[in-house]
């Protein structure tokens, strides 16, 4: 995954319940950081976890393999 330095920038909008976001804001205290750097990070680890879990590999796989007849040809 490219590193945010050469990704643009998106904003998004995260509904948390009270005690997610007490958890959040905990974090970012004790890390001495944003909450932002601290949801990217679960985003980011997150990632890497399904990406590297074979069967997770095997779902997208199968997937792309059955939409592939639904997409208009590469150019």
């Amino acid at each position: 995954m490219p590193n945010g330095s050469t990704m643009r920038s998106r904003t998004v909008s995260v509904r948390l319940d009270g005690e997610s976001f007490d958890q959040l804001v905990t974090i970012a205290k004790v890390k001495g950081t944003t909450m932002g750097a601290v949801i990217r990070e679960a985003v980011d680890k997150h990632a890497k976890s399904l990406m590297s879990d074979p069967a997770w590999v095997e779902e997208v796989e199968d997937l792309q393999r059955r939409l592939a007849p639904l997409l208009p040809p590469k150019q």
